[in-house]
């Protein structure tokens, strides 16, 4: 197949889950397939080497007419193209899944929307409405989105694929070596129309836990108001990690802690600390439920519940038993979610799109 995956950027030059997703898709399919990925223009990539084509859309860089720019110059890059590409995978749909519509119009090439999270059908209703109608196929991570997308646009079909990771190729400790240190890795946003991390949930948490330290791994425009709900408590907040460190911390604490309240389609962060053995303490907020095999993998709590969370750091960091079996279904279960695993099943995807335009 000769695939087209369109994103915002790609990690690590840009940080954020679909553009880790992005990387790590078109790399595995390019395996057995011509790919190219279309991303806006940053010089960085120049310094950087892919196994797929990369296409940079450049636009002037005046605010009120930048976005019409990558638009019109994205069509230009897709007539070029029209002959070498099957099917597009648009990650998101107000930006890139609106480049994908058009050139679909355009040029009659299929393409699939990936629905990141909850707020991207909920947010720019009216073009998004049209976005999802054009779709061959809408993507999500997990059974849960699917069930909350089909109730609003039951007659989009759907298809369920989780994100995938590569293995992990580090060191880790056993987790009963570790010392008593829980961490939370993610942006710092609170109360977010887009986002809502549910820190402040961690933070007050973190009264009933006396003895572990919580590390806050990231940086965003929550962090000066959870620092000063954070004092006098055992918690460190240690700014942004570069990303080729991110399994390094995550491999030395006792566990994860996502207190999402919204917004978190499928973190990644999750199945990254399970491939370092490191147990999970999620909220059941979006798809988190689809990845924690709650008891068994890691301990899935209430949203906006400080008491069961630190019930359950306590359980989790206090008894050896408890670790030990958590890490070890972990590192099990992370397997499903290899790249060797999840790439077939968007192959599938990709395919039913190309054969869709054939049947029309």
């Amino acid at each position: 197949m000769k695939i087209g995956l369109i994103v915002g950027g790609l990690h690590p030059v840009r940080i954020g889950g679909a553009e880790k997703q992005a990387l790590g898709l078109a790399t595995s399919l390019s395996e057995n397939h011509e790919v190219t990925v279309f991303v806006r223009y940053n010089s960085s990539y120049n310094n950087e080497k892919f196994p797929f084509d990369l296409v940079q859309i450049k636009s002037p860089n005046v605010k009120f007419i930048r976005y019409f720019c990558t638009l019109a110059f994205s069509m230009y890059h897709f007539f070029l193209m029209r002959k070498k590409l099957d099917v597009l995978f648009s990650f998101g749909l107000y930006d890139t899944g609106l480049k994908s519509m058009l050139a679909s119009i355009i040029f009659g090439i299929p393409f699939i929307s990936s629905i990141r999270a909850e707020i991207d059908y909920l947010k720019y209703s009216k073009l998004n409405n049209l976005i999802i109608s054009k779709s061959r196929l809408i993507h999500v991570q997990s059974e849960i989105i699917k069930e909350t997308f089909s109730k609003l646009f039951p007659k989009s079909k759907v298809a369920v694929v989780p994100n995938g990771i590569f293995p992990s190729s580090i060191d880790y400790q056993k987790i009963t070596n570790r010392r008593k240190i829980i961490a939370y890795l993610g942006r710092l946003t609170e109360n977010s129309e887009r986002n809502d991390k549910g820190i402040r949930y961690l933070i007050k948490a973190m009264s009933g836990v006396h003895d572990s330290i919580c590390i806050i791994l990231g940086d965003g425009p929550a962090r000066p108001t959870l620092e000063k709900q954070s004092r006098g408590k055992k918690i460190v907040f240690l700014g942004e990690i570069h990303p080729s460190l991110v399994l390094k911390y995550l491999s030395k604490v006792r566990c994860l802690v996502v207190p999402s309240v919204s917004g978190d389609g499928f973190p990644n962060v999750i199945i990254e600390a399970m491939s370092v053995g490191t147990p999970v303490i999620g909220t059941r907020s979006s798809g988190i439920p689809d990845i924690i095999s709650d008891g068994h993998s890691g301990i899935l709590v209430d949203k906006k519940s400080p008491p069961q969370l630190s019930k359950a750091i306590v359980d989790v960091t206090n008894s050896y038993d408890i670790l030990s079996s958590l890490s070890v279904n972990s590192l099990e279960e992370v397997k499903s979610f290899y790249w060797e695993n999840i790439t077939p099943k968007f192959e599938k995807i990709l395919s039913s799109a190309i054969l869709s335009k054939v049947s029309k």
